[in-house]
């Protein structure tokens, strides 16, 4: 059968707080995205797989980024989602 998509993939980006968290929240914040991650990365339906771009793995607090490049890189990456994932915890 013929690919549904070219490239049979779907964009996610995973939108989750990454400062002003306390030390729990951060931890159960990281552990959300680790789940998203590993579930959608293991999908495949018919050769469809899900690439899940999170802002935790490149723009994480302290990264070598400047303020305008994370604005910049997070809103081009939710941008070209296919699907956003918000994890809102307030």
């Amino acid at each position: 059968s013929a690919a549904l998509l070219n490239p049979a993939s779907l964009r996610v980006y995973a939108a989750g707080p990454l400062t002003n968290n306390s030390d729990a929240m951060s931890r159960d914040c990281a552990e959300v995205r680790s789940i998203l991650k590993r579930v959608l990365g293991s999908y495949d339906y018919q050769g469809i797989r899900f690439q899940v771009y999170d802002p935790g793995d490149v723009t994480q607090p302290g990264s070598s980024h400047t303020p305008e490049e994370v604005y910049e890189l997070n809103h081009e990456q939710s941008v070209l989602a296919d699907l956003v994932v918000f994890h809102v915890t307030t």
